[in-house]
Formats: C-alpha cells, sequence, structure tokens
C-alpha cells in the first residue's frame, strides 16, 4: 500500500480496443440507467433479481448454505425466500451503481436517509478518531460515495482485473474527495490517515483465508476473520461505529443507519474483538436478512480438521 491514494494508471487509447467494446455497452447502460427515477430502479431490479436467481445456480447454493447455516431453524421455503430476495437486492444495487457515479451531490442526498447519524457526525465535530464498522450489506459502495459528502474518509480497496471497469469504479468512489488505498499487507497508511483526522469506512466480512485468520464465532460457527479492527482502534486511540446500509422498503432510496460507538473496545485479544466484530454484524443480519450479501463463501476457510461448508 503506498502513502498515495490509488490512481488511475491507464491511457485512454488502451480502452479503444475491443476487449473493451462489453464493458463500455455496460458502463453506458448504467449511465442511462442513472437518469431514470429511482422506484422505477428498484422495479428492474426486482425483476432482474428474480432472473439471475434463476440463471445462477453456483451463486444461489452458495446463498442458499450459508443461510441454512445461520438460520438452521427456518423451513426451507423461508430459507428460499431470503435467498431469492438477496438476489433482488443485489441486482438494484447493481443497476443502480450509475447514481453513485454521476448523480449530483443534491440527488445523492435526496436519496441517501440517515438515521442515527449523530453517532457519526458528533464524533467528527469533537475531533474524535472514528472508524466505521460496515459490513457487506447493500449498497455499501454508494454509502461510502456518499459519505465523502460528510467528512474526509478513506477505504481499501481491491482493483479490478477488468482496468476500464476499475478506472470507473475508482473515479466513482473517490468523487467527492474520499481517497481509496489499495489492499495490500500493510496498514501504515491507513493508520496514518487516520491520525490526520480522516474516518476509516472499514468492510471486515469477507474471508481472509488461513493465512490471516483468526476463528471467532458467528451464528455459532467458527468463522475465519480479519484480526486487525481491534489493532487499528487500538494504535490510533479510535471509536468504532457500526454502519449498515440497506435498500428502502418504500423503493425511496437507501437507509444508512448508525450504531453508538462500541465501547469497551478493543478488548484484551484479535478473537476477543473478532467475536465482538462478528456479534455487531450478526445482529443487523437477524434484523435484516434478505439484505445481507449472502453469495460469497464467508465460511470457506476452515479449522483444521472441518470438512468444506460448500463441497
Amino acid at each position: 500500500m503506498t502513502d498515495q491514494p490509488t490512481t488511475e494508471n491507464t491511457s485512454t487509447g488502451e480502452f479503444l480496443h475491443p476487449r473493451y467494446w462489453a464493458t463500455w455497452v455496460g458502463i453506458g447502460a448504467l449511465r442511462l440507467l442513472s437518469l431514470l427515477p429511482i422506484r422505477i430502479l428498484f422495479s428492474i431490479g426486482k425483476v432482474l433479481g428474480k432472473g439471475l436467481h434463476r440463471i445462477l445456480p453456483g451463486r444461489r447454493r452458495i446463498a442458499t448454505i450459508n443461510i441454512q447455516r445461520c438460520f438452521p431453524t427456518l423451513s426451507s421455503g423461508e430459507v428460499a425466500t431470503i435467498v431469492r430476495e438477496s438476489f433482488e437486492v443485489i441486482t438494484t444495487v447493481a443497476i443502480t451503481t450509475g447514481i453513485s457515479w454521476w448523480a449530483s451531490r443534491a440527488r445523492l442526498s435526496h436519496l441517501v436517509h440517515l438515521h442515527e447519524a449523530h453517532h457519526f457526525t458528533d464524533a467528527l465535530a469533537q475531533g474524535q478518531t472514528v472508524i466505521l464498522l460496515a459490513p457487506h450489506f447493500s449498497a455499501v459502495a454508494t454509502v461510502s460515495i456518499y459519505l465523502g459528502t460528510i467528512g474526509s474518509g478513506v477505504s481499501i480497496y481491491q482493483r479490478i482485473n477488468n482496468r476500464l471497469l476499475d478506472k470507473f469504479v475508482l473515479r466513482g468512489r473517490q468523487r467527492f474527495g474520499s481517497r481509496m488505498f489499495e489492499r495490500k499487507s500493510s496498514m501504515r497508511d491507513v493508520i496514518r490517515a487516520l491520525k490526520n483526522g480522516e474516518f476509516l469506512y472499514y468492510l471486515p466480512d469477507q474471508d481472509p483465508g488461513p493465512r490471516r485468520a483468526v476463528f471467532a464465532p458467528f451464528f455459532d460457527i467458527p468463522t475465519a476473520s480479519w484480526p486487525v479492527l481491534g489493532r487499528i482502534a487500538s494504535m490510533t486511540n479510535a471509536i468504532v461505529i457500526p454502519c449498515f446500509c440497506s435498500l428502502n422498503r418504500d423503493r425511496s432510496g437507501y437507509d444508512i443507519t448508525f450504531d453508538a460507538p462500541l465501547d469497551n473496545f478493543p478488548g484484551d485479544s484479535p478473537v476477543a474483538d473478532a467475536t465482538r466484530m462478528n456479534q455487531v454484524i450478526e445482529s443487523a443480519v437477524r434484523a435484516m436478512p434478505s439484505q445481507y450479501f449472502w453469495v460469497h463463501k464467508r465460511f470457506k476457510t476452515r479449522p483444521p480438521g472441518e470438512d468444506d461448508f460448500y463441497r
């Protein structure tokens, strides 16, 4: 990770190559879709989501396994409903990407509904160092972009192999002043940013792999978890504020809900901190299960001797 935000490092001419033509079509479609009213986009997303649910059996199977493991008392019909609804949410988020890339600040402010935002804004006003704990619920990227209108923030970014798409994603995420650091092994630059008064928008809940993980319970399942949240908070004297995003039930936009800062955090060990983090995420998942990103192999890395969840 360099101490400069990620930048675009490609020439415009490269993107005229035929291998990028399909990407240009997709980007153009997102641009046109971004001009539509949000309620129409939500309706389109629901219809397309039902279709993707049918034609992506692999991802449907992953989501089904995840939900069955996390909610073992649900009937097969209840599990299937959450799976289908989660596909509708994912698709809606995808087709509204253009809004976060091109909509005016005024339009975004109209579409984003903040709840209990004083936890975040008061902390910034008081000069506190803030880490937003932002699990993979719907529209995490849109939320990250919007929060750049409130304060100076940083997040960690994994480059996309498609260089044209990477260019647009990166430009969109930094459009209101947020800085993106490319994901590498070192966290020094994120820590420096926090010490300089920027907040961190931290997405912690994807499988880190066996080399970097600690195992902490998530829905009573030993789950490979990132162990760094407590360490960063300790090194920067930061408070950790949970931040959850969802599609609004009345199809008017996006909800961002902030919880009170975690008390007595960090704890006495990385496992204790990961356990606390997972408890916060689990509580939110139970409240809005259809909004969670179930199609990721969250339980891919298993403790020694345990069978593969997804085999």
